[in-house]
């Protein structure tokens, strides 16, 4: 009240008051705004971290079998079968999950451009691995000479030997991208940390300021009682937060 009162007794100290009303509410507006886009940042870089780790272990799970299948000596033995045995059916457990792809791609597009194409050439090229295996269940591989069917297992070998390259780039991607996501996330968390613990330093600094202001009555008291009408104008900025 003595506040209110100084302000009232001087025209100079209620336009100051006015004029601090107006620069703390802007100030609130703005700090509103700067803890809105530290909570979005936040939660996107923890989303891309989340659907990074969760892509590098459906890849690296699916990858071991085709790893097994790319090897040369697993090609060689397989067409010896073929061949020793003209009724052999040939038969490729290549089993894969791809419930992690199908849940996140329609948010894919949040990761790194780069990250991103070293992602669907895995599963492209993996696709069209398992469609070369779905062909080589059918009735119509089976009626093939020996010879043939032998050669084309080779061509799968090959085939899966570039899906596993593909693989392997595409978790590199997606390893060192999220070591950078990790220490980005650190670094912002730490910066908005110091950046609070600043700000609450300035109010304590202002709040003691303004005591003294308010105790000696004078003019200053006047216009740093004006203080008290602006912290209402924060007030009402910060509360949407």
């Amino acid at each position: 009240m003595l506040c209110l009162e100084a302000i009232n007794s001087d025209p100079k100290a209620l336009v100051v008051s006015a004029l601090l009303a107006v620069i703390v509410g802007a100030v609130g507006w703005a700090a509103k705004l700067a803890v809105e886009g530290f909570l979005w940042s936040y939660r996107r870089r923890s989303r891309e971290i989340e659907i990074a780790t969760a892509l590098l272990a459906e890849i690296g799970s699916n990858t071991a079998a085709y790893k097994i299948f790319s090897e040369e000596e697993t090609a060689r033995r397989l067409a010896r079968e073929i061949l020793a045995d003209p009724h052999y059916k040939l038969y490729i457990p290549l089993y894969k999950d791809l419930f992690v792809f199908e849940q996140i791609k329609s948010e894919i597009t949040i990761l790194p451009e780069g990250v991103i194409d070293g992602i669907v050439g895995f599963y492209s090229e993996s696709g069209a691995l398992d469609a070369l295996c779905q062909s080589v269940q059918e009735e119509r591989f089976e009626s093939l000479p020996a010879e043939r069917r032998a050669r084309y297992v080779d061509h799968l070998r090959s085939q899966a030997e570039i899906v596993v390259r593909k693989a392997e780039e595409a978790m590199q991607e997606l390893r060192e991208q999220t070591v950078l996501m990790l220490r980005g996330r650190a670094v912002f968390t730490a910066l908005s940390s110091l950046g609070a613990v600043a700000t609450f330093s300035v109010a304590v600094a202002a709040s003691r300021w303004f005591w003294a202001a308010c105790s000696g009555l004078d003019q200053a008291g006047g216009m740093m009682g004006g203080m008290a009408v602006a912290s209402r104008f924060a007030q009402r900025a910060m509360s949407g937060i």
